[in-house]
């Protein structure tokens, strides 16, 4: 978590952000687009939200070691 401070002096700590990769079972069986082409399509969707994550996670790090940051 990461501690926010706002112009008037006050702060909170936050959290970054996490998400969920939804599942659609749902549009299997579409007419127009291959089962495979939905699978690999939700496989790259799944990562996505997984590096968004740990992108999150990552600026969370860097907004707590502010100093850090700006060495790099």
């Amino acid at each position: 978590m990461a501690t926010l401070t706002v112009s008037n002096g006050s702060s909170s700590t936050i959290a970054p952000a996490s998400y969920q990769a939804h599942e659609w079972p749902k549009l299997s069986g579409l007419h127009g687009i291959s089962d495979h082409t939905l699978d690999v399509h939700f496989e790259l969707y799944k990562g996505y939200v997984k590096h968004v994550n740990l992108l999150n996670g990552e600026l969370a790090e860097l907004a707590r070691a502010p100093k850090a940051a700006a060495s790099i």
